[in-house]
């Protein structure tokens, strides 16, 4: 049988891309490249599910096009997010060394020039994946959360090093997005069993660490630390700490949560 509940959601959320892609064009706000990311690891997330089922070259051809766009409008909003925090924490010393108000500036400007077409591609790539869409039945689309559900409990019954907590976050996105392909009988009894917001947690303190692994390297990169501005360096000093700070403390909550998780699901249906 045809799912059209997976139909409706490939559909909806390459609307809500193209649509925020259409209001950055003439807002230029962090917040709607938030939302054209947000909804890009959506449509990855049923192009991953797709290509479990059936790797066509069709869908190899989305994917590409997707990945280009996420990787294209992720380069510009991680230095949003960085200059947003540097703004923050009062680092205008650091802000103005590394000239990374300039280079923001510089990749919004490319972006929003290949925004158009950007646009045009990605709704041809629409009806590709729709035409798709429709051939991939309800059993195998409910099976791709379960596999995953199963993945991810494999993964943290071992003492997951850090190196691959990202991995298990867009995993666990994975399983949160594919929850909402289930027919509601069954996305009912799976909140019986399980707290899905338990991972939704997991996964967002995740997120909130590999933030702060980025920035300190970043802050790495930038040298500013080899200055001989005293106070440059007196600044990079007080960034590195709070940043290796955040880093240390959100990662010890995260292996509370994960040992929590593995206490948790001992005896959970797989």
């Amino acid at each position: 049988m045809q799912d059209k509940i997976f139909t409706k959601y490939v559909h909806d959320h390459f609307d809500q891309v193209v649509k925020y892609l259409h209001e950055y064009k003439s807002t230029w706000k962090g917040d709607d490249l938030y939302e054209v990311r947000t909804n890009l690891k959506k449509i990855r997330a049923c192009v991953d599910c797709m290509e479990n089922i059936n790797d066509t070259s069709r869908i190899k051809k989305v994917k590409h096009r997707v990945n280009k766009v996420f990787h294209k409008s992720g380069s510009v909003r991680e230095t949003q997010l960085q200059l947003e925090w540097l703004k923050k924490n009062r680092l205008q010393r650091t802000i103005d060394a590394t000239g990374i108000e300039t280079s923001l500036e510089d990749s919004e400007k490319k972006f929003q020039k290949k925004n158009p077409v950007m646009i045009r591609k990605l709704k041809k790539k629409h009806d590709t994946i729709m035409k798709s869409a429709k051939d991939y039945e309800q059993e195998d689309i409910i099976a791709y959360f379960y596999n995953s559900r199963k993945t991810f409990k494999e993964m943290i019954q071992n003492d997951l090093p850090e190196e691959n907590w990202h991995d298990l976050r867009k995993l666990t996105k994975k399983i949160l997005y594919s929850y909402h392909w289930l027919p509601e009988d069954q996305s009912n009894f799976l909140n019986k069993i399980t707290t899905l917001d338990r991972w939704d947690h997991l996964q967002t303190a995740i997120g909130l660490w590999h933030d702060e692994k980025i920035r300190k390297e970043w802050l790495g990169s930038s040298e500013t630390f080899l200055s001989d501005d005293v106070k440059l360096k007196k600044e990079f000093d007080r960034a590195w700490q709070k940043v290796e700070s955040s880093e240390k403390t959100q990662a010890k909550k995260i292996r509370t949560m994960l040992k929590k998780e593995i206490e948790s699901i001992q005896g959970l249906p797989i």
